[in-house]
């Protein structure tokens, strides 16, 4: 392997407008303490045992004890607004 360094750059027209980009707040961003607490809670209480918070999608995938091979993706406006509890069983890993 050659110790030369190689560095890439992109469209030229991109790097001219990067550090101009300004960070929007969206649903998660807002409601940032009752989304990880529903996700607490799903693990908890409802046998979730992995679940991945996707900010920058606004989604939630979530994987169940009982049915580990199959996970479960719930859209931001679902995870916060609906009663996202219903679709999972009443569950906890001490059984």
């Amino acid at each position: 392997m050659s110790n030369n360094w190689l560095q890439i750059r992109g469209d030229p027209s991109i790097r001219e407008f990067l550090f101009l980009q300004e960070q929007k707040l969206d649903e998660f961003d807002l409601h940032l303490d009752r989304m990880l607490a529903r996700v607490d809670d799903l693990m908890c209480n409802f046998g979730v045992f992995h679940a991945r918070v996707h900010f920058s999608s606004g989604q939630v995938t979530s994987w169940l004890v009982d049915d580990p091979m199959r996970y479960r993706v719930h859209v931001k406006e679902q995870f916060l607004h609906l009663d996202v509890f219903h679709s999972y069983p009443l569950s906890s890993y001490t059984g």
